[in-house]
């Protein structure tokens, strides 16, 4: 096997791991409960407290994604094994879409607490915004690289615009900035829940098969 073939057939079960839709559901419904942030510390709740939601979906959400992966996914179409070599290049592009991920949300963080405001003063109000935007669809982006898996440059788009749109659409005292994160999440959900139907019925439980790259 040719070494072109060796990556297309790497790729091809890469984006085999995301064809069961649970990463949609997952990250759909952690952004669904992030957008309850605003409006919760709108109502004087703090801000630390405000996250909570956001992030205890997330850590329940992880732990109902490694039980389907054992119990409904692996069932059905086996164990997707990749070479050592092909596994340190996975986890080297994983592991610089899960650090954008964490500096995206510790720069959220530190720009919703007002720290930011203070120690740059002078920014310009469309920056925060515009960074964002492009750390949201870079992780987004890279996510949708690795896994082959064209859908996630959509969420990446969708969720890039959020932070400019919120602005956009918030008037003077209103509790809006977070409805295109909300919507968009909606949408996530929505596709993963269409795409794990789809899985279901494509992939019966009828044997499982290894996949060895």
């Amino acid at each position: 096997m040719s070494e072109n073939q060796i990556s297309n057939a790497a790729r091809r079960s890469l984006a085999l791991t995301v064809k069961d839709g649970l990463w949609d559901l997952l990250l759909g419904s952690f952004f669904v409960f992030l957008a309850l942030q605003d409006p919760l510390e709108q109502r004087g709740i703090a801000v630390w407290v405000s996250y909570l939601p956001a992030f205890a979906v997330m850590g329940i959400g992880l732990v109902l994604y490694m039980w389907a992966k054992r119990r409904i996914i692996t069932p059905r179409i086996g164990l997707v094994k990749i070479s050592l070599r092909r596994s340190k290049e996975r986890r080297t592009v994983l592991g610089l879409a899960i650090g954008l991920q964490l500096f995206t949300l510790l720069v959220y963080i530190l720009a919703m607490t007002g720290w930011l405001g203070r120690t740059f003063p002078s920014q310009p109000g469309w920056l925060m915004d515009a960074l964002f935007g492009v750390l949201i669809f870079a992780f987004f982006a890279v996510f949708a690289y690795t896994m082959d898996t064209s859908r996630f440059y959509l969420y990446g788009i969708l969720l890039g615009l959020t932070p400019p749109l919120g602005v956009i659409l918030r008037p003077e005292g209103a509790v809006v900035t977070t409805v295109p994160q909300f919507i968009t999440g909606l949408v996530m959900v929505v596709c993963g829940a269409w795409v794990f139907a789809r899985f279901l019925r494509q992939y019966p439980l009828n044997g499982q098969e290894n996949a060895h790259v």
